[in-house]
């Protein structure tokens, strides 16, 4: 998902085997691109309006300016 993102490509969470840590990382990401937490759990539960199109919302400057060595 973050590959696709940082090209804009469509995407959605398949999230069809469970991790042992966890899915912490994913909600992490979800929320710091301001995306709403969708998961499928099969690939049966797919459907077209979940799939994910906004790319990458990482407001570069507001970055930038909270390194402090420029």
């Amino acid at each position: 998902m973050v590959c696709a993102d940082a090209y804009n490509i469509p995407n959605l969470w398949l999230d069809e085997y469970k991790l042992s840590e966890g899915d912490f990382k994913f909600k992490d990401y979800f929320a710091s691109q301001g995306r709403e937490y969708v998961k499928i759990r099969s690939i049966n539960e797919y459907k077209e309006s979940l799939i994910y199109t906004e790319g990458n919302n990482v407001n570069l400057d507001k970055l930038v300016s909270a390194f402090p060595f420029k």
